[in-house]
């Protein structure tokens, strides 16, 4: 579906249970993020303009909204944060998070850059941290080690046989 700048915000189908949805989550994203009134309030409008007439199966793309979002000063950025989160945007090109997480990650040791990404992924919200596998009684099982070496060492402890005092 394009998308037109004409389209204006008395156009907008404010009855929609897209705009419904994504509303709800701005909302949890914005308290999550820390987006401000005013950022909240604009996105639900950019919202309201993109979801006007969205139906289900339809992919909303990077190149149909941007012009019209930034002709009118709305964020693109936050407004596609929850578009994909709904799994309705396509960007079109790798996610610039993606690449900056790729660019961090370089020259990092394996075990560092598994556990560095994992718990970047968490914080940004997007993958859940896992619950610990459990066995037939609901005891944890053993997790295994990230691969490589974990740079660990173990405690120092006094000589066998001398008197700590």
């Amino acid at each position: 579906m394009q998308r037109s700048a004409g389209l204006g915000l008395a156009d907008a189908d404010l009855a929609s249970p897209w705009l419904a949805w994504a509303e709800h989550l701005a909302r949890r994203l914005a308290e999550t993020r820390g987006w401000g009134r005013n950022i909240r309030f604009a996105v639900n409008r950019a919202l309201a303009l993109v979801l006007t007439g969205y139906v289900e199966g339809d992919v909303i793309r990077h190149t149909e909204i941007f012009a019209l979002l930034r002709a009118l000063e709305l964020p693109v950025g936050c407004t596609v944060t929850v578009m994909d989160e709904m799994g309705i945007f396509e960007g079109g090109s790798e996610p610039s998070f993606e690449r900056w997480l790729a660019e961090r990650r370089e020259g990092l040791a394996p075990g560092i850059r598994w556990q560095a990404e994992r718990w970047i992924r968490v914080l940004r919200g997007r993958r859940p941290p896992q619950p610990p596998e459990t066995g037939r009684h609901g005891l944890a099982l053993p997790q295994p080690s990230p691969p490589g070496p974990t740079g660990m060492v173990e405690p120092l402890r006094p000589p066998a046989g001398s008197d700590p005092q």
